[in-house]
């Protein structure tokens, strides 16, 4: 007989087929199409259509293996019609295959089509076709929440001769023009860019500080923030409460 032996589910039940040499005394005999189509479809997302396949001629002649004809699965969608997605022609072997076809979301029918071949033993089989839906992935757990960070210690009582610099120009002229040791309060939060260096022209003490969440120093990826020229002594430099970047 043609058409494989047995079903793929157990070996003993049924599966889907279609009869190349019926009816006998009609035309055309052989070459017939044979569809089997879904009711409409709905998809929200992709979908996978499964399925397990037989296409063997049994024929010992290799120029018969051609006779198979041809299974293929199509697709329709209201834009474009029917296209096909997946198709398989001539002997494929004595054995069930498995196969699977992405369904776009798009999809609203889905169809086999079988094309018997030129001979009797075109039969070609379907059996354990399902259908299903992507599950969409879970999305990443969170990570571990962290403990809350610790408040920076407070920063000690500034004196009362802390000048305050409300912009790089004044931070800048503060220190570039002191004459003896000069403190420059910075306004917390505050970001001041560095375009170039700060001299410090003189042998002095100079601090620059700032309170609460702190300021910064923006040297736009300089080598140095400050550069620091020797008189008679060290000018020396102390940052408190600041951010360097």
């Amino acid at each position: 007989g043609t058409g494989p032996s047995e079903d793929h589910t157990t070996g003993s039940g049924y599966y889907l087929f279609t009869e190349a040499d019926w009816p006998r005394y009609t035309s055309p005999r052989f070459n017939k199409l044979h569809q089997l189509e879904s009711p409409l479809l709905s998809l929200q997302q992709d979908a996978t259509l499964s399925f397990f396949y037989h296409m063997h001629t049994h024929n010992m002649y290799i120029f018969y293996h051609m006779d198979m004809g041809t299974l293929s699965v199509e697709v329709n969608n209201n834009e474009t019609g029917w296209s096909t997605l997946w198709s398989r022609t001539g002997d494929q072997g004595n054995s069930w295959l498995d196969a699977a076809v992405i369904l776009p979301a798009s999809t609203t029918k889905v169809r086999f089509n079988g094309l018997t071949g030129s001979g009797y033993r075109s039969d070609m089989a379907l059996d354990d076709v399902s259908f299903s839906q992507f599950t969409p992935p879970s999305p990443p757990p969170l990570p571990p929440s962290l403990p809350p960070l610790s408040p920076p210690p407070p920063l000690p009582p500034l004196s009362p001769d802390f000048v305050a610099a409300a912009s790089e120009a004044q931070l800048r002229n503060l220190i570039q023009d002191a004459r003896a040791d000069v403190s420059v309060y910075l306004p917390p939060g505050a970001h001041f860019k560095l375009g170039s260096p700060i001299s410090c022209g003189s042998n002095i003490k100079v601090t620059v500080a700032s309170s609460g969440e702190g300021a910064t120093l923006d040297g736009q990826e300089q080598s140095r923030l400050f550069n620091l020229k020797y008189l008679t002594g060290r000018c020396s430099l102390t940052l408190r409460g600041l951010t360097l970047v």
